[in-house]
């Protein structure tokens, strides 16, 4: 248990109720994970980290959150292209694929559109829920949606969501109180960008990215002289190598 224990505790920055997880791990053989993003370009570097060992995860293409924030100009198709971008980009990464699925947002609740609508219907009434705040409950139903156990991978300013479906499973009869492991942002490798964003795709790295092109980058990353603390190229070294 205590080996399974450490192979987490490297992944998350946060871990919310470390009780939680030693249950499941005594439970269940293969619990379902999954962690949701929108598709929204080429793959960084810090997506592309195998960060599960066991289980089944689950890679929840949220194209239709995507389709609300207006990413890839609104178009659908393209959002759905990009699934597909994804799947080979973590095939060529070595990516054990055997316990892996890729699920595309708007295929997967078009076949259940009552059961997802219901709860985020549900999830809206418990906690008097305003229009604006809808997206929340719709990020958060995508847990009780996939029937999983853990959300391990999820970035530490989702926080409040996260918990808002802890807090849900409390007032539900048929929910499953989730396990939430907050991974760790790595700062941008530039002067003033404080985590790895894509706003501009030349302050990145990404996953097809060449030598040349990660060697160019590194060039003109900002790398303060003795210091250790607060220092993008070291902060990104230690994540992605050791």
């Amino acid at each position: 248990m205590e080996d399974k224990i450490k192979l987490l505790e490297p992944i998350g920055e946060v871990l919310i109720n470390k009780d939680d997880i030693i249950n499941l791990l005594n439970t269940k053989t293969f619990p379902i994970f999954y962690d949701g993003f929108e598709p929204s370009g080429r793959m960084h570097i810090a997506q592309g980290l195998l960060r599960m060992q066991d289980g089944i995860f689950i890679f929840w293409i949220a194209d239709w959150f995507g389709l609300l924030n207006n990413k890839m100009g609104g178009d659908l198709n393209k959002l759905k292209n990009i699934d597909h971008y994804f799947i080979e980009v973590r095939k060529a990464a070595r990516m054990k694929m055997h316990n892996v699925k890729f699920l595309m947002a708007s295929d997967e609740i078009n076949k259940r559109p009552n059961d997802y609508s219901l709860r985020v219907l549900d999830l809206a009434r418990k906690f008097n829920v305003v229009d604006q705040l809808f997206y929340a409950c719709m990020q958060c139903n995508d847990i009780f949606f996939l029937e999983a156990i853990g959300q391990l991978f999820y970035q530490i300013h989702f926080r409040k969501v996260n918990m808002l479906a802890r807090e849900y499973a409390d007032k539900s009869t048929d929910a499953y109180k989730s396990i939430i492991m907050f991974h760790y942002m790595m700062m941008g490798l530039f002067e003033g960008l404080p985590k790895m964003a894509k706003l501009d795709l030349n302050l990145n790295i990404f996953m097809e990215d060449s030598a040349e092109d990660v060697k160019k980058i590194i060039k003109y990353a900002y790398w303060p002289t003795q210091v250790i603390k607060d220092n993008p190229v070291l902060d990104n070294t230690k994540e992605i190598i050791f």
